[in-house]
């Protein structure tokens, strides 16, 4: 990343602000204590896209967009960190995901107070045309053993779900060891119109005799229809340890398209960790990998 052209960028457009860069991702730091607090614009799109460039401007992109819904709020102060993983190219596109944390500070009715605040991870799409973000619809596709964090935790105004057939995976499978980080599936749609999505989960089992891995139980099947420029998040299909098979299928037109992924857990650290991609090129499946920046 260009360190210094990401850093000039940011101090113009808004004073006191900082950019901290690191090898996989972008962190922003922004200060800003005025009665009354201007919009900050938007970055330009880079010219080249490169998987550095684009992590700094996704990350520029998202602080700017969040400090203007506050200052259009009426907020009087905002103290905001956010950062930007590289999460794979695909179909043409560069594929990021951006957080961010802060404090929000208002005046009203002669006094001050204080909010904090923390956003869910939210997934990117870049390309030469156009910057997508696409908005997230959160569900919890059943009750794992294992708490949420804070950077996992669904907000109250998006969806939360149970297990269709209303079982636990874990208790099914009679094991009480489980990991920090449960299994979970994002499923995006870049594209203009929805699209019905079908997602099996099979726990892969050793089997010496016939092969080192052979399909066993179905830890989830389901359909899920998500709309245009949109993502769904499958968080905690399950957290006991093994190998497990992700398969999304896509049925239009007489025409049936698969993605399919072998998922180890425990894995990385970070839920959703497995990405869905619906675009104008088909389906495509890839690994999310860890979180290169901590927000706490």
């Amino acid at each position: 990343m260009d360190r210094r052209g990401v850093l000039v960028r940011a101090v113009g457009a808004i004073s006191g602000a900082v950019t901290l860069a690191g090898s996989g991702g972008c962190v922003e730091r922004i200060g800003i204590v005025n009665p009354s607090l201007a919009e900050r614009e938007r970055p330009d799109r880079p010219e080249s896209l490169t998987e550095s460039s684009v992590v700094g401007y996704v990350a520029e992109f998202e602080a700017a967009r969040t400090h203007n819904v506050y200052a259009d709020a009426g907020a009087t102060a905002v103290d905001l960190t956010t950062t930007a993983t590289f999460d794979h190219e695909t179909d043409g596109g560069y594929h990021v995901t951006a957080r961010h944390v802060g404090t929000v500070h208002r005046e009203e009715d002669g006094g001050h107070s204080a909010d904090e605040i923390r956003s869910p991870p939210v997934p990117y799409r870049v390309t030469d045309e156009e910057t997508i973000r696409l908005s997230v619809e959160r569900e919890r596709v059943e009750t794992s053993a294992v708490p949420e964090s804070a950077d996992d935790a669904v907000p109250e105004n998006e969806a939360e779900g149970g297990s269709e057939d209303g079982n636990d995976a874990n208790a099914e499978d009679g094991n009480d060891e489980t990991t920090s980080t449960p299994l979970g599936v994002r499923l995006c749609n870049v594209l203009d119109r929805p699209r019905e999505m079908d997602v099996e989960v099979i726990r892969h089992e050793s089997s010496e005799a016939v092969s080192p891995l052979v399909d066993g139980a179905t830890i989830l099947d389901a359909t899920r229809t998500v709309n245009a420029r949109r993502a769904i998040e499958l968080r905690g299909i399950t957290a006991v340890p093994g190998t497990y098979r992700v398969i999304t299928r896509v049925s239009e037109d007489g025409l049936t398209g698969e993605g399919r992924i072998d998922v180890d857990l425990p894995g990385v650290d970070r839920e959703p960790n497995v990405d869905v991609l619906s675009s104008s090129e088909g389906l495509s499946t890839r690994p999310l990998a860890a979180f290169d920046s901590d927000l706490s």
